[in-house]
């Protein structure tokens, strides 16, 4: 009719202007006299996407578009084709916008890849219902959402689907198990056991681990590229390094290129002081030692060339095009991007895997399908801070706390996902769902917000800054009010290098941020690390040091297990690290692999810091 518009005709029926796009792609332009389609609502009281019915016709799920996804990263991450997806959603064919919902289809994955708990008495088993979300579920069990997922490794890239089964689990009581326990760490590690689960998985005969393959006998050649500055230090320390540098090859028998190799022994003797950020360097070098030392007591044969490369592509030039390089297995570094620029290439051209351990933004890796970032990128890590505030408290009296002005930066950027993320749940500005509210605290200083705070609800704050100073007297002023009422606050992992900020202030407002890295100091393998370190190089590891041995450990043992082509096999393998829990996915069609394993860190009001929340490999069992 003549003045209606997608608007009035959505709220006519009950029914979401996505979903009528979906069945009338054409609706876009809609004009007086057009026939359209008008569907049954798919929506609950509130707004949030219900699952799709698990049968024969529609074995669906909904998923919402969101900024910055792709039609090439949807079909990666739910493999599905993209023709699949144009043909149960038309305005696919279109375009892909943000904001759109989309049908998924499910195939076989509800039926073979169910979570399997080791103990069923830890968890009951829930049918999901018609209408049922994530968000009532969380409601109804007193879980949070990422709780369940946990339990349930299916649900982290997608939402339930009607009829399958998730499992919910029991809350410890004295009547369901006793546990012999003579320490806190011995009780943290039955109670995980006891609600530990398995993701069945079919491993492909190519990536089944076999400590007798072809590939286990075989010598690598691991290329090794650090600014490690040997010259400067050389001088700085008035004492020549080359007669001295030489002792660990009998250790480890490593084959040196410019002499880089340090020994161990005397390392604290030989190195008073260091030139520049070298010592960082040094300490990812002997984290290298380490992990090769290991490997090799498993059997492993290893040669590796160590190049210094300071900051200058120069300097190793004639060693990257000799036809010697080219026998190199793996790549290691460089850390500075306009000497990863020039290796890369090599790599890409001659199929040889490079890992980048510390460099989180290079655009290497959209274009080079050899490449590794171990760093996730901060675009990455502000997804996934998203989801999780969005997951964790969709019902929450959520605060931005302004210290100037945000638009345009990757903080703002952060503001506007979260805002994103609370929309697609359907819970922002409900009565029981989130508030969100944006304080002007640098015109209005600390005295309103205590206006804006809630007794009812968890007040979660964030302070869209990385400048220390602005950061200090915002979360000081925040912490006063942190007696009255129970406060979260979002932060980074580059909170914890703030050297003016009380870390007390960061228990009292229970601090929870997303970070690729983090020590577990009670776990016997970093103890070993840690004291492996100090026995060979006479100090305390520093997270270089734990870097260069998580970095080298994983990829000498996929180098081990699956040879040179591992790409494909890094799904399956499963390696025990001292500060990463590496899961890497591939970017583009024509890109390299970034790590996507992080974890929630939260600081609590008994002044510990623990790890709540691993988003990585799930444990996964072979079937038979």
């Amino acid at each position: 009719m003549s003045g209606e518009t997608l608007y009035s005709i959505s709220r006519k029926y009950g029914v979401a202007e996505s979903e009528i796009l979906f069945h009338n792609p054409a609706a876009k332009n809609l004009r007086a006299g057009s026939k359209i389609v008008v569907p049954t609502t798919i929506t609950d009281k509130v707004g949030t996407i219900v699952p799709a019915v698990l049968n024969k016709s529609r074995d669906y799920f909904e998923h919402i578009i969101e900024s910055g996804e792709t039609m090439w990263g949807t079909t990666r991450k739910y493999k599905v084709s993209e023709e699949e997806l144009k043909g149960l959603n038309p305005a696919l064919r279109t375009g892909f916008q943000a904001g759109v919902v989309i049908r998924i289809p499910v195939k076989k994955e509800v039926a073979t890849t169910q979570a399997k708990p080791v103990n069923n008495d830890a968890f009951l088993k829930h049918s999901v219902q018609k209408g049922e979300t994530l968000f009532g579920l969380s409601s109804k069990y007193s879980l949070t959402i990422s709780e369940i997922r946990k339990y349930n490794p299916i649900l982290e890239n997608r939402n339930l689907v009607w009829g399958e089964t998730i499992l919910i689990p029991e809350k410890l009581n004295s009547n369901m198990v006793q546990f012999e326990v003579e320490n806190e760490v011995d009780s943290i590690e039955q109670v995980e056991a006891f609600y530990k689960v398995e993701l069945p998985v079919e491993i492909p005969e190519s990536c089944k681990t076999d400590e007798f393959s072809v590939y286990s006998n075989s010598t690598y050649n691991i290329a090794l590229f650090l600014p490690l500055y040997l010259e400067a230090n050389d001088t700085l320390n008035r004492e020549s390094l080359n007669e001295e540098l030489t002792d660990s090859l009998a250790l480890l028998e490593i084959e040196i290129v410019q002499d880089t190799t340090i020994e161990q022994e005397e390392r604290k003797e030989l190195f008073k002081r260091f030139y520049g950020s070298s010592e960082s360097f040094v300490q990812f070098y002997e984290g290298v030692l380490l992990a090769v030392d290991s490997m090799q007591k498993a059997g492993m044969q290893i040669k590796l060339n160590v190049f210094d490369t300071q900051r200058n592509a120069d300097s190793i030039q004639q060693f990257i095009y000799s036809e010697d390089f080219l026998e190199t297995d793996l790549i290691i570094g460089p850390v500075y991007q306009s000497v990863q620029n020039e290796v890369a290439k090599i790599a890409a051209k001659n199929r040889i895997p490079i890992v980048s351990p510390l460099e989180a933004q290079s655009d290497i890796i959209r274009s080079n399908s050899q490449y590794y970032q171990i760093r996730p990128s901060r675009e990455y890590i502000a997804e996934r801070t998203a989801e999780m505030i969005a997951e964790e408290y969709f019902n929450s009296n959520f605060i931005v706390v302004r210290t100037k002005e945000y638009q345009g930066t990757a903080e703002g950027k952060l503001v506007e996902l979260i805002q994103e993320k609370f929309f697609n749940t359907g819970f922002l500005s409900k009565r029981n769902g989130v508030s969100f509210t944006v304080y002007d605290f640098k015109n209005e200083g600390s005295f309103g917000l205590r206006r804006i705070m809630s007794k009812r609800k968890e007040n979660v704050v964030f302070i869209p800054s990385n400048n220390e100073g602005e950061l200090s007297v915002a979360i000081s002023n925040v912490n006063n009010l942190a007696d009255d009422y129970s406060i979260t606050l979002i932060g980074s992992n580059r909170f914890q290098n703030f050297q003016s900020i009380d870390i007390e202030q960061y228990h009292n407002l229970k601090l929870k941020y997303i970070a690729p890295y983090w020590v577990d100091y009670k776990n016997p393998a970093t103890i070993q690390f840690i004291e492996k370190f100090k026995e060979k190089f006479g100090t305390e590891p520093s997270s270089f040091g734990a870097q260069g041995f998580d970095a080298t450990f994983y990829f000498l043992n996929a180098l081990k297990y699956f040879g040179k082509n591992f790409d494909e096999c890094l799904p399956f393998l499963h390696v025990n690290l001292v500060q990463g829990n590496y899961h890497f996915e591939k970017v583009s069609q024509f890109g390299g692999y970034m790590n996507k394993g992080v974890s929630v860190i939260s600081y609590n009001r008994d002044y510990e810091v623990e790890r709540k929340r691993v988003k990585g490999q799930p444990t996964l069992v072979v079937e038979n």
